[in-house]
């Protein structure tokens, strides 16, 4: 593997493999967390983003917008339900419906 560079750590390729030479790799902390079980692929406007906050920054809002245009809302004080906005979406990273 190598000298390890500054700021990363180990991590493996294939999340279910097993830690050894081929299967490992030097990742950041957000390498790191995308490369985990219940992350998602966002799709904001027929762009692709690793993370919600990659969209948050293209788009210069927040984390939260995007997820209530992904999402929905709902406003329990005025009792409203806005819906998701056309074209955004997002998939499960490891699910079964990406290929």
């Amino acid at each position: 593997m190598g000298e390890r560079p500054l700021g990363t750590t180990l991590d493996r390729i294939d999340r279910n493999g097993n830690y050894e030479p081929g299967n490992c790799r030097w990742a950041t902390i957000k390498e790191q967390q995308i490369n985990r079980n219940g992350t998602f692929v966002w799709f904001i406007d027929g762009k692709e983003f690793e993370t919600a906050d990659d969209a948050a920054k293209l788009f210069g809002v927040t984390i939260q917008t995007i997820r209530r245009w992904v999402l929905g809302f709902y406003d329990a004080r005025r009792n409203t339900h806005t819906p998701p906005k056309n074209n955004c979406y997002r998939i499960e990273r490891y699910s079964n419906e990406r290929s």
